[in-house]
């Protein structure tokens, strides 16, 4: 059932002062943002919904209107844990616009990735988590209005306030639920590195990092040569020449050579990790090139704000 939400609209710190004790006192709050495109460099932050695990209260805060630095930098300093879908989107906005980190979070899309150790196909957004966990079916189209392109002058409508409040409230419930499935299969110390490495992954890509680009080089090179040796060595195992990448033709040349073929779920297949695999042909095919492009070099522009 959908809740109904109190949503606080603040568009300067005035309206926001009376309720920041309360709000950095929750020991759970949930954190949401409303951005104008997806490069926190080219593109603007709108809106920040704060909402907590305990009321339905839920605070907006009108980026756009008014200076919130204060709040944000008080903000930093809270001890309890906040909630993110996609925590590194929300952390690179916050980041660029009050130059803020935070680093005790949880964020239900990497959980939720973690329970279904990629099984799902699309099926980690919040609206997909939301009707699963909680059954409130969510409106998402309302998404696109804060794009428009003369909504910088626009004032939040009641909708967009909803949405956006909804967005950050039910995340710590979703939370508690994932929680619950975690514990279950004794995934809180994983989940745990995956959460401490977020903000660290943040910070890089919006800073980028050195490489060593000769050495770097050098590797994808010895790693192509050492697949061209492994692949002749096939050849001279098949007795002629095939697509090593081809499913189809390795079948064949398994059956040409006698190797039985594993069937996982009812289907045939070559994949090098089957231990039925004749071990050198498993050297050979679980032997891959480290994908590292020449392009590694860091030949892509930069925005020219980028934070070095």
């Amino acid at each position: 059932m959908r809740p109904e939400l109190e949503v606080i609209l603040h568009t300067d710190m005035e309206t926001l002062y009376p309720y920041a004790p309360q709000i950095l006192s929750y020991p759970t709050l949930a954190v949401d943002t409303e951005t104008t495109g997806l490069d926190p460099y080219l593109n603007n932050l709108v809106s920040v919904q704060i909402a907590n695990g305990e009321n339905n209260l839920v605070h907006v805060l009108d980026v756009r209107k008014g200076d919130f630095q204060q709040f944000f930098n008080s903000f930093n300093l809270y001890k309890g844990k906040l909630h993110f879908q996609n925590a590194k989107f929300d952390l690179k906005f916050l980041r660029t616009n009050f130059g803020i980190l935070y680093f005790d979070i949880y964020d239900t899309w990497i959980a939720e990735k973690l329970l279904d150790a990629g099984k799902k196909d699309n099926g980690h957004d919040l609206a997909t988590l939301s009707k699963q966990y909680l059954g409130i079916e969510m409106d998402k189209s309302i998404r696109d209005s804060f794009t428009l392109p003369l909504f910088s002058n626009l004032d939040l409508t009641d909708s967009q306030l909803q949405y956006g409040a909804l967005d950050a409230w039910v995340l710590p419930r979703i939370a508690e639920h994932q929680s619950e499935k975690i514990k279950e299969f004794s995934l809180e110390r994983i989940l745990d590195l995956e959460h401490r490495v977020v903000p660290v992954v943040t910070k890089m890509e919006l800073k980028g990092f050195l490489l060593d680009v000769e050495k770097w080089t050098r590797i994808y090179e010895e790693e192509i040569e050492k697949a061209n040796q492994l692949k002749e060595q096939m050849f001279e195992i098949a007795g002629h020449l095939f697509n090593p990448n081809s499913p189809l033709q390795l079948k064949e040349v398994f059956k040409e050579l006698g190797i039985p073929i594993p069937v996982v779920h009812g289907k045939e297949t070559t994949k090098a990790e089957s231990r039925a695999l004749r071990s050198k042909f498993l050297k050979i095919l679980s032997a891959r090139p480290l994908r590292v492009s020449r392009n590694i070099a860091c030949r892509c522009p930069l925005a020219p704000t980028t934070e070095l």
